[in-house]
């Protein structure tokens, strides 16, 4: 075994325990635990040096996991507050689902909207659309679609505003009774 192999397994068998504890700590379920923390050893390793001291790279796994944590609590709140009746909404639209409202109407429209927007997505430049798709429907921010899909915030600003113009005036058109 070369000694990158053993220097990291030597981090692993040294902060696996912790790592453990802090997950639970976080409140995060026992079946995600072991994928989460697999996650936090992959990714400093990827980007850390594995010579580092002990303090500084126990440090580290602490900060990585309490970051993947952060994003797995963001990411659940989404998921609980966004279904209606989720096995019809996620055939229908698959990760997009709505606000429940007392309303039956109010959701009705809603979800009919979010079908207008995402017919008028297939339809223009898929750039621009994972763009949309990744920042308005997923709600995720500029810099995370950026390092998503390896391209700087001013792409992603340029492609949102690109894609938005595209949308209302495909939306414009929709709406406008047809001439006689």
């Amino acid at each position: 075994m070369n000694k990158q192999n053993e220097l990291f397994r030597e981090i692993h068998t040294q902060n696996y325990p912790l790592l453990r504890m802090l997950a639970k700590r976080k409140g995060i379920p026992q079946d995600d635990v072991e994928d989460m923390i697999q996650e936090v050893f992959l990714s400093y390793y990827e980007h850390y040096p594995l010579t580092w001291e002990r303090t500084q790279i126990r440090v580290m796994l602490a900060t990585i996991l309490r970051n993947r944590c952060a994003d797995y609590w963001r990411i659940s709140e989404k998921r609980e507050i966004l279904c209606i009746d989720s096995e019809e909404s996620e055939k229908e639209m698959p990760g997009i689902t709505l606000i429940t409202e007392d309303d039956n109407l109010t959701v009705l429209v809603k979800r009919e909207e979010i079908r207008e927007i995402l017919r008028a997505l297939e339809t223009m430049k898929p750039e621009w659309a994972e763009v949309i798709r990744l920042h308005i429907l997923e709600d995720r921010t500029t810099t995370e679609v950026g390092e998503m899909l390896g391209i700087s915030d001013n792409l992603v600003r340029t492609r949102l505003t690109r894609g938005r113009k595209y949308l209302r005036e495909l939306l414009k058109k929709e709406q406008q009774p047809p001439k006689k």
